[in-house]
């Protein structure tokens, strides 16, 4: 089973007002490379790639150039020992390998791609979309990936309704409401989430 832990985006969550969408643009230029991670500048953003491990990345994006300060609540660990990784960068695309996994970055449009050690794509950004990998609106961040036609997840906190999200759009709604009954706290329970979070497993 491959687990995607998506932390920088609300995933899969697409306005219906497309105009109005701003995406990652094209890529510029390398910002830096600060032990794992390394900082990338595009013409809308600025991306961050950090190696966790020789098997996992973590990817955010900014596009006001600013990243939230470290919380405790997504992420509870941040001091992770170094991990190699190698480079190699083409007219058309940068990729930062280590003996586990590749993360390719296409440049233009600037789309993600990552690979295990075995050259399989693991997961990999929506070629020929309007919206790019990740895009931003006035009110939603938002990430968009291709899925393969055998390929289904679930996840997305503690749900009722369905096991399978594949094809649902999912609205993440905690709280007992302000209505009555209170014994359902006024809402729909199927709809309800424990805990609503963007993190989803694929199988």
């Amino acid at each position: 089973m491959r687990i995607f832990h998506f932390l920088y985006f609300s995933v899969l969550f697409l306005s219906t007002t497309l105009q109005a969408q701003t995406d990652l643009g094209s890529f510029e230029s390398v910002l830096s490379i600060d032990n794992n991670t390394i900082t990338l500048a595009t013409t809308q953003a600025t991306i961050k790639v950090e190696f966790i491990t020789k098997s996992t990345v973590r990817i955010r994006a900014a596009w006001d150039g600013k990243f939230e300060e470290n919380e405790p609540w997504m992420v509870i660990k941040y001091d992770w020992p170094e991990v190699l990784f190698t480079k190699t960068e083409t007219d058309a695309d940068l990729s930062y390998a280590t003996n586990e996994i590749l993360v390719k970055l296409t440049k233009n449009p600037f789309s993600i791609a990552i690979l295990d050690k075995k050259g399989d794509t693991l997961i990999t950004g929506q070629q020929n979309s309007p919206i790019g990998v990740g895009f931003v609106t006035n009110d939603t961040i938002g990430a968009q990936f291709k899925l393969d036609a055998n390929e289904h997840f679930f996840g997305f906190g503690e749900r009722m309704d369905f096991l399978d999200r594949r094809g649902k759009k999912v609205r993440l709604n905690v709280g007992r409401g302000q209505g009555l009954p209170h014994v359902i706290g006024a809402y729909n329970p199927l709809e309800a989430n424990y805990s609503p979070v963007p993190f989803f497993y694929e199988y």
